[in-house]
């Protein structure tokens, strides 16, 4: 999920390869947190867009054991 000044603007699911896109945000706009959920844990992070896409790197999300 993705959050602008805390509330919701964009929401995706990964493709087989573990990549996602949100389309349509404004350049160089501000205030962003990225939210990232997997079957046990959580990860986010804060961010502002410049003129292009922005990588924010890899983000690995451990299995549930069982």
């Amino acid at each position: 999920m993705l959050k602008q000044d805390g509330r919701e603007v964009g929401r995706a699911t990964t493709d087989t390869f573990g990549e996602f896109k949100i389309d349509k945000l404004e350049p160089n706009s501000r205030g962003y947190r990225l939210e990232a959920t997997g079957s046990s844990e959580r990860f986010s992070i804060e961010f502002d867009l410049g003129d292009e896409s922005r990588y924010l790197g890899v983000v690995t999300l451990a299995a549930a054991l069982t």
